[in-house]
């Protein structure tokens, strides 16, 4: 009979297989935070569906930088939000991306 792992070594083992089971190609996009219209080709996104899921699907990049031109109201938001998230798991059973609300323009932003 093995030993019960602990909480903390339960989820290493966890992600120690989600990374076992993604190709260099996927990993690398992991590395990646875009905007929404960079990776699905969109002119402006203001929500997530079908077009963002084959964009996931084809490049699983690590997260999403939304523009005020993203943003029309705080319903509109948590829809985009939840649904990107939703896609973003079913696909591979990846981890949640990491979600970044810019309200500066394009050019002058940076990430540290």
């Amino acid at each position: 009979m093995e030993p019960e792992l602990s909480e903390e070594e339960q989820r290493k083992a966890e992600v120690e297989e989600i990374v076992n089971s993604l190709t260099l190609d996927e990993k690398v996009a992991q590395l990646f935070i875009v905007t929404p219209e960079e990776l699905t080709g969109v002119g402006v996104v203001i929500a997530a569906g079908e077009t963002t899921q084959n964009a996931i699907s084809q490049y699983p990049v690590g997260g999403f930088i939304y523009m005020s031109q993203n943003l029309e109201n705080p319903e509109q938001v948590r829809e985009m939000v939840k649904n990107v998230q939703e896609l973003s798991m079913n696909i591979k059973n990846l981890v949640k991306l990491f979600i970044n609300f810019s309200f500066g323009h394009a050019k002058n932003r940076a990430i540290h």
